[in-house]
């Protein structure tokens, strides 16, 4: 499940899968792409997917919390994103 909660953005693996996770960033969304399994995302674009966008502007505060949870997990930021913070 992605979304947002008390303002951060998270990231969640409910089901103890293996996930192939990268995390980027646009002039306007976060981009939550998982390579293996399709992402759970009410609400936001791309909600079954297996690329969710997440406004930037829903997001209160610059953190972003990943529950990998069970399995083989690979999770990457793009350089999109890490420009974003600096």
């Amino acid at each position: 499940m992605s979304g947002v909660d008390a303002g951060s953005l998270k990231v969640v693996d409910s089901l103890g899968t293996s996930d192939d996770l990268t995390i980027s960033t646009d002039a306007s969304d976060v981009w939550i792409t998982d390579a293996v399994n399709n992402l759970n995302a009410p609400g936001f674009v791309g909600d079954g997917t297996q690329t969710v966008g997440v406004p930037l502007s829903a997001r209160k505060s610059n953190a972003i919390v990943v529950g990998a949870g069970a399995g083989d997990d690979s999770i990457a930021l793009a350089s999109t994103f890490v420009h974003r913070l600096c």
